[in-house]
């Protein structure tokens, strides 16, 4: 008997298990290598170079504009994409088609502190910032703007992915005054 408790809570798991862990694949999927002349790899995926500024294809819409630099002794362990940066000195824009409308996450990707160019910024770490952004056209453009006038924007890398169907769900929880009530807003509309 407890061969066949055993078995059936082995066979109970891993069927339980295969379809409710189901790996997420974004429909869109950019990730885009800043200033750099080749791809990188990054934990299996492949940041596309945006070096190549006279592709119709590039995502890089505002080349003129922009700086490559590249660090010439990066860290053994820095991941490619922190080998290299894209250098804005004036507002500047990356473009991505957009397959499925819906809700994205646009990551940057910041590592300066080896780069001469930039010695007075005193960051020593790697800075990730994400956002999740409604995207209801077929293009995403996320334009770079320096903080003030004669100073430096600057990224390593940027990755713009479809975000999970219920990442965001329809219905919330409102607590109010130890009350709950739960309500649904339906399809979330933002003006852009």
């Amino acid at each position: 008997m407890g061969t066949l408790l055993l078995f059936l809570l082995a066979f109970s798991f891993s069927f339980f298990s295969t379809f409710s862990f189901s790996p997420f694949s974004p429909v869109d999927n950019h990730l885009i290598n800043c200033g750099s002349s080749l791809d990188a790899a990054v934990d299996a995926r492949r940041f596309v170079s945006d070096f190549h500024y006279s592709n119709p294809g590039t995502p890089l819409q505002s080349s003129a504009l922009t700086t490559a630099l590249c660090n010439g002794s990066p860290g053994s362990n820095s991941p490619q994409i922190y080998h290299t940066a894209r250098v804005f000195r004036k507002p500047s824009r990356y473009a991505v088609e957009i397959k499925e409308p819906g809700t994205h996450m646009a990551r940057f990707h910041v590592l300066v502190d080896n780069y001469v160019a930039l010695s007075n910024f005193t960051v020593s770490d790697t800075l990730v910032k994400e956002y999740l952004v409604w995207v209801s056209q077929n293009k995403l453009v996320i334009t770079i703007v320096p903080t003030q006038k004669g100073k430096l924007g600057f990224v390593n890398g940027i990755e713009v992915l479809s975000a999970p169907k219920d990442l965001i769900p329809d219905t919330a929880t409102l607590v109010r005054d130890g009350e709950e009530k739960r309500e649904s807003y339906g399809e979330l509309n933002y003006s852009e």
